[in-house]
C-alpha cells in the first residue's frame, strides 16, 4: 500500500488501525477471511467485522469461490484504491452541502444567547410573543443578547471554499475535528 496519509486517515476513521492494516494486507492480494486472520495474527470475529465494514462503505468487494474438494463456499476479499479516492471526494461533496444549508440558515436567522450560552433562541422566542421570555434566559435568568456568530461564519465559508479547491483538505489534520463537529450537528 502506498503510504498516503490522507487515505489511511481516512480508512482508520472507517475502521481503525487495525483495520487498516487489514487493508493494507488486501491491498496486496485477493484473500479470505481466514487467511487475513492466519497471516496478521488477528481473530476471526474482527477481520469479518472489518470486511464487513469495508463492504458497506463500498470500499472492499469479494467473490463467492466453491471448493469442490470440501464442498465448502469462501469468500475471497479484494480492495481498490480508486473506491478510497472516490469516497472521500463524495464525503467531502456531502459534507461541503451540509455546511452550507447551516450557513445559509445561520446567515438568515437572528439567534440570542446568554452570558453562560445555556441556549440559543430565535427571535421570536427571545422577545417573547411566542414563550413569554422577554430577552431572559429561562435557564439562568440572565439576561438575553445578540448572538453575533459573524467569525464563525466566515470560518466555516472559509473550510467550505478549502473543500471546494481540494476535497481532499477534510483529512488535513487541522480540519479533522472542525469537520467531525460539522458532521455530528449533520447527524
Amino acid at each position: 500500500m502506498k503510504k498516503d496519509k490522507l487515505i489511511q486517515t481516512f480508512l482508520e476513521k472507517i475502521v481503525s488501525l487495525q483495520g487498516l492494516e487489514i487493508f493494507e494486507r488486501l491491498s496486496h492480494d485477493e484473500l479470505t477471511d481466514q487467511e487475513l486472520a492466519d497471516q496478521g495474527g488477528y481473530d476471526l470475529p474482527t477481520v469479518r467485522k472489518t470486511l464487513l465494514t469495508l463492504y458497506e462503505h463500498h470500499l472492499a468487494s469479494y467473490e463467492l469461490e466453491h471448493d469442490k474438494e470440501s464442498k465448502r463456499w469462501s469468500y475471497r476479499w479484494h480492495v481498490d484504491y480508486a473506491d478510497v479516492e472516490r469516497r472521500i471526494t463524495d464525503d467531502a461533496l456531502r459534507l461541503v452541502r451540509t455546511l452550507e444549508r447551516w450557513l445559509d440558515e445561520e446567515r438568515n436567522s437572528v439567534y440570542y444567547t446568554c452570558d453562560n450560552h445555556c441556549s440559543r433562541y430565535s427571535f421570536e422566542m427571545a422577545s417573547g410573543p411566542e414563550c413569554g421570555y422577554a430577552f431572559v434566559c429561562p435557564v439562568c435568568e440572565h439576561s438575553l443578547y445578540y448572538d453575533d456568530t459573524t467569525v464563525l461564519t466566515d470560518a466555516v465559508q472559509g473550510k467550505i471554499d478549502e473543500l471546494k479547491t481540494n476535497a481532499h483538505a477534510i483529512f488535513y489534520p487541522e480540519n479533522v475535528s472542525f469537520f467531525e463537529l460539522a458532521q455530528t450537528a449533520e447527524g
